[in-house]
């Protein structure tokens, strides 16, 4: 809980300006790339990040957490970490 008073605390504004700016390449195009889906998030609806998830192509792990899952559940997120990361290694090219 005290993690979560220090986000909101210190947390600036989003520049906006970032929103403005194109990308020249996005890594989920080329990447496996996993999704948490934040099922009580009140900042985005559950359903755009399903669809972000689904439109990239992802692998998306439904969490029963906030906008900010890895404050209030931050075992399961680091699970899902892991769990991507054993993935991205196991299909990642042989050199």
């Amino acid at each position: 809980m005290a993690e979560r008073r220090l986000v909101l605390a210190v947390q600036g504004q989003t520049y906006g300006p970032m929103f403005d700016e194109k990308l020249t390449h996005a890594a989920w195009k080329s990447k496996p790339s996993w999704h948490v889906i934040s099922l009580n998030d009140r900042t985005l609806s559950p359903a755009m990040e399903e669809d972000a998830a689904k439109r990239s192509g992802g692998i998306a792990i439904k969490l029963p957490t906030c906008h900010v899952a890895m404050l209030q559940d931050p075992e399961k997120v680091a699970d899902v970490i892991t769990e991507a990361a054993r993935n991205s290694v196991k299909s990642a090219p042989k050199h």
